[in-house]
C-alpha cells in the first residue's frame, strides 16, 4: 500500500483575494479582473482568467453566507478560465522542488455550473518555472461530462525518478476553444517515496461522471 504525505499548496482554492482598496475578498456573484488570481498564482490568456464568487444561479446554496461550493470544491471562489480564444489559457504556481523517486498525485476539482457551458482542459506538472518548465505529465478534463451545479475530482499520477532540486510547478490549463469555460478549484498534491528506482511514466485520470 502506498502513503502519500500532502503537500502544501497555498492558497489551494482560491480563497485569498482580495481588493488593493478595501481588503475586502469577492462578494456574491464578484469577479477578480483577469488575471489577477490572488497571491500565490499566476494566470495569462487572452480568453479571460480570473476568480468568480459563485452564486445559486451557477451552483445551488453559494448564495449568502455561508455560500460554500459543493464537494469536490471547496470554499467560495473558484478559477475560471475562458474558451473562447484560440491562445491557451493557463493558471500555475511553483510549491517547491521535485524529489527523485517519488511518485505524486496531483488532485484538482473541475466544476460544471448550471449554464452547462464547460469545456476541456488540462492539469500537469512541470519540472521548472512557466514558461519554459517542461510537463512532465498531465491528465486531460472534460467538464461537459459532469452533471450541471456538480464538480468532481481529476486526478495525475506520476512516478518522478529523475533528479531532484528543480522547481516543482502546479498548472491548470484550457484546450482553446472547446467551449464556453472551464472551472477548476481545491487543487491537492500528495507525495510518496516509490518503492523502487524507478523510470519516469504517467497515468492520466479525466474527471469522474456523476449523476
Amino acid at each position: 500500500t502506498t502513503l502519500f504525505r500532502s503537500v502544501t499548496v497555498p492558497d489551494y482554492s482560491f480563497e485569498q483575494w482580495t481588493n488593493a482598496n478595501t481588503g475586502f475578498g469577492l462578494a456574491d456573484g464578484a469577479s477578480s479582473g483577469g488575471p489577477d488570481v490572488g497571491p500565490k498564482w499566476s494566470a495569462a490568456g487572452n480568453g479571460g482568467v480570473n476568480l468568480f464568487n459563485s452564486t445559486d444561479t451557477l451552483f445551488a446554496g453559494t448564495s449568502g453566507s455561508p455560500g460554500t461550493l459543493p464537494a469536490t470544491g471547496d470554499g467560495t471562489n473558484y478559477l475560471r478560465l475562458g474558451l473562447a480564444s484560440t491562445a491557451t489559457g493557463q493558471a500555475w504556481q511553483t510549491i517547491g522542488t521535485w524529489q527523485s523517486n517519488t511518485i505524486y498525485s496531483l488532485t484538482v476539482a473541475v466544476g460544471n455550473s448550471l449554464l452547462a457551458n464547460g469545456g476541456q482542459g488540462r492539469i500537469a506538472l512541470l519540472n521548472g518555472s512557466f514558461p519554459a518548465g517542461k510537463v512532465i505529465g498531465f491528465a486531460t478534463v472534460d467538464s461537459t461530462l459532469l452533471s450541471p451545479g456538480t464538480f468532481a475530482d481529476s486526478t495525475l499520477i506520476l512516478t518522478y525518478g529523475q533528479s531532484a532540486g528543480t522547481p516543482l510547478t502546479i498548472m491548470l490549463q484550457t484546450v482553446p476553444q472547446s467551449g464556453t469555460e472551464l472551472i477548476y478549484d481545491n487543487v491537492r498534491l500528495d507525495a510518496s517515496p516509490a518503492p523502487q528506482t524507478p523510470t519516469t511514466f504517467v497515468t492520466a485520470a479525466s474527471p469522474s461522471t456523476n449523476p
